[in-house]
């Protein structure tokens, strides 16, 4: 029998992992890596992914010490390029930033440094931080508020509002250990069912997990071919409810967005139901499409990248010539058009890409 798990002692280790430099934290991860290798089963795509952090950040450690810059001095894209090919180490700017995501996170690796967190990194260590709840903690938060109604004189209203009230003045003064979860947070828990489904959960009248269960299905089928969902398409994975969406992705435990398009926060449709089905339901994800570490573009980025303002860029769209005007959408989300990079590099290299880039460079020369 295995060593019973320790979650304070695993909260304190992860602590240490991220207080470490990034560089640090890349040799730790190198170690783990190298020690579970030993299983004999494939690189998975993220130690791929760590194992050429560490030979660019090699690169860049060789050219720094060639071009004799001090450890707090990183060398330049234009350096590294002309070092690193004098060398002979294989490895260019581009290289190192999709190794890296920027150039700066990786220089900023090789000075011991500790580049800015993203937005799904903080929120990885605010989950590490928050107290985890069971989602039968949150019907007993409303079973208890149910007994306390029913044991009033008279037949009074179950009323949302109500609940609300009666949590708040109980919490008050109530000692940490009998705090109550309130009927907010029971609905970001089984985010799928009404209040008047909650409390005959609570009485025990129906099932909460069957009919959440059934409803996930439902949503994963309906968004299979949805990798993007905007605050506009969770209100209607809801039922229209913009009130529910909006109090649901303000929830802290709530995926990080993973793009901003057009001004709209927008969130993989697999992270988003994966929360609303819960770790026990997760497999009923499987085959939703996702766009995996692919950058989005909006419109405003892609039209400085296909040399067309932003108005003529609409036009083009509503044209719908995407062979010879502009890369066609990878899809829709929250009402505007998105791409992701490599669907626009695959059409900046093709034949109708490269001939409309070639005539609009020219109209830029001539004029």
């Amino acid at each position: 029998m295995g060593r019973p798990r320790d979650s304070a002692q695993l909260h304190d280790s992860l602590e240490r992992f991220f207080a470490l430099t990034r560089e640090d934290q890349l040799e730790h991860i190198r170690i783990i890596t190298d020690w579970l290798a030993q299983t004999h089963r494939p690189e998975t795509d993220d130690e791929r992914q760590r194992r050429r952090q560490a030979e660019t950040l090699n690169a860049l450690r060789l050219v720094q010490t060639k071009l004799q810059l001090t450890a707090n001095r990183a060398p330049t894209a234009d350096q590294f390029d002309q070092v690193a090919k004098e060398l002979g180490l294989g490895e260019d700017r581009s290289s190192v930033r999709r190794a890296h995501g920027t150039w700066s996170a990786a220089t900023a690796t090789l000075t011991g440094g500790s580049p800015v967190e993203t937005a799904a990194q903080k929120h990885i260590r605010g989950q590490l931080a928050r107290p985890q709840r069971t989602r039968v903690a949150h019907i007993e938060g409303i079973a208890r508020w149910l007994t306390w109604l029913d044991s009033l004189p008279g037949k009074l209203p179950e009323r949302y509002q109500d609940c609300l009230s009666y949590v708040a003045e109980h919490n008050a003064t109530a000692p940490p250990d009998d705090l109550m979860v309130g009927p907010g947070a029971a609905l970001n828990a089984f985010p799928l069912l009404t209040w008047n489904e909650l409390k005959r959960a609570a009485r025990g009248q129906l099932d909460p997990y069957d009919l959440h269960r059934q409803r996930v299905a439902e949503l994963a089928d309906k968004a299979r071919f949805q990798p993007l969902v905007s605050l506009r398409e969770i209100a209607a994975l809801l039922g229209n409810m913009r009130t529910a969406a909006g109090e649901l992705v303000d929830d802290p435990g709530f995926p990080a967005s993973v793009a901003t398009l057009s001004g709209r926060r927008v969130w993989r449709t697999r992270d988003v139901l994966a929360h609303i089905a819960g770790a026990e339901q997760s497999g009923a994800l499987d085959e939703t499409t996702s766009l995996d570490d692919e950058e989005l573009l909006d419109t405003a980025a892609l039209s400085g990248i296909v040399l067309a303002g932003p108005d003529v860029l609409l036009k083009y769209l509503s044209k719908e010539q995407w062979h010879h005007l502009v890369p066609r959408p990878t899809g829709k989300v929250g009402g505007v058009h998105y791409w992701t990079r490599s669907d626009v590099e695959r059409w900046l290299s093709s034949p109708g890409g490269a001939k409309a880039m070639s005539r609009r460079r020219s109209r830029r020369s001539a004029g």
